[in-house]
């Protein structure tokens, strides 16, 4: 019987982000049941717990943690621009999009400095794309001109990164903040 994994690591006692990654953030031990059945006894043990081997696992395991949370943040942000439909609320909500998006990405993933910044990066790599495709299909309808759309692509980009990183930056600080404020209320004596 497969049983999910335990909510902090057994090692350092970091929190686990998610059931999907096999090895701990913060130190790079496998954990979960899923983990441990798949390492124990084996040979590849040794090799799993080398130092190589602990930091190829971090930097996989936060790759793809920032790729989820952009990905988040991206959902959210196309969600919002959809009410470009509605009048007069598209006029804050399309603008404040891009930060919308960035700071419940920083917040789902409690998001340092760095990876806020790899965060609202990704937005905007991932936006850019939708853009300049949204741009070249104007182009081919109405004649604008490659050029407009090249310069409104490297525009947006610099406006969706920067508001998107902005975002992440103070919903991870927000988020990090609850986190301490929760765990010092729960280790603080009764009064």
């Amino acid at each position: 019987m497969i049983t999910a994994p335990n909510k902090f690591c057994g090692k350092c006692g970091a929190r686990v982000e998610g059931s999907i990654d096999a090895f701990c953030l913060n130190c790079g031990t496998a954990y979960g049941s899923i983990a441990s059945k798949l390492l124990a006894g084996s040979e590849e043990t040794e090799k799993a717990n080398s130092p190589v081997a602990t930091e190829r696992a971090k930097l996989s395991s936060r790759w793809r943690l920032l790729v989820k949370h952009a990905l988040i943040g991206c959902g959210v942000m196309f969600l919002l621009m959809l009410s470009v439909i509605i009048p007069l609320v598209h006029f804050v909500s399309v603008p404040l999009s891009p930060f919308a998006g960035g700071f419940i990405a920083g917040t789902k993933g409690e998001a340092t400095r760095d990876q806020a910044l790899g965060i609202g990066s990704l937005m905007g790599l991932y936006s850019v794309g939708l853009v300049f495709v949204i741009g070249v299909l104007l182009d081919l309808t109405l004649g604008i001109g490659l050029t407009l759309v090249v310069v409104t692509s490297i525009v947006a980009a610099i406006y969706i990164t920067g508001m998107a990183c902005l975002g992440a930056i103070i919903g991870g600080n927000k988020a990090r903040q609850q986190a301490a404020e929760t765990a010092s209320s729960l280790h603080s004596p009764l009064p």
